[in-house]
């Protein structure tokens, strides 16, 4: 069961890229095998496994920010800290300030 977004965000990134990366592949077996092939399709799908980690990515950082996934991050060891979240002290007074103040 996914309960929260950052356990949600698991399915479709997979499913999407997985899904349109098999769909392209037959696109270009059947291309090939009639002999028109061609590279268009194996430039999309080299496009689609590059982005969608990278989107993914984004969406996870920006639901840390909205501080939606849980009430805490979970600790990394040895007292990292999470990189999307170490905001320099004079930072923090912007960050806080509620933006129509």
């Amino acid at each position: 069961k996914l309960n929260d977004p950052m356990t949600r965000l698991h399915a479709p990134t997979k499913a999407a890229t997985l899904g349109i990366g098999a769909y392209l592949l037959a696109a270009m077996v059947s291309s090939f095998l009639s002999g028109s092939g061609s590279l268009h399709e194996l430039l999309i799908m080299a496009f689609i496994f590059v982005t969608a980690p990278v989107s993914a990515n984004f969406m996870a950082k920006a639901n840390i920010h909205r501080r939606d996934c849980l009430p805490n991050p979970p600790e990394l060891p040895d007292g990292d800290t999470w990189a999307t979240l170490n905001v320099p002290e004079e930072d923090r007074e912007i960050e806080e300030t509620p933006p129509n103040a």
